[in-house]
């Protein structure tokens, strides 16, 4: 698992939040800082990198609940990304 964490690059805050929510299930900002000992700005910023790294979704509801998504998941999703890029620049060739 540290292999696959060294690849998804985060800090330690942020790498924080999301093996918790690897193990807590769906939680709100509110509870991850409370869980954690961490201010809410913290978990705030941790949840923004984990979504602009498709490490987490947010769940469907009136509080808004965040789940993690499996490490393997979000790697894959960046393999396939970038092999269709290099499928279209081979194309272009």
């Amino acid at each position: 698992m540290s292999e696959i964490l060294k690849e998804l690059d985060l800090d330690s805050a942020t790498e924080t939040v999301y093996l918790f929510l690897l193990s807590s299930g769906q939680l709100a900002i509110d509870e991850i800082a409370q869980q954690l000992n961490l201010k809410v700005a913290e978990v705030e910023s941790a949840i923004n990198t984990l979504k602009s790294k498709d490490l987490v979704f947010r769940n469907q509801g009136i509080k808004a609940k965040y789940s993690a998504i499996y490490p393997l998941v979000a790697i894959s999703d960046r393999a396939e990304d970038s092999l269709h890029t290099v499928k279209n620049i081979g194309d272009e060739i």
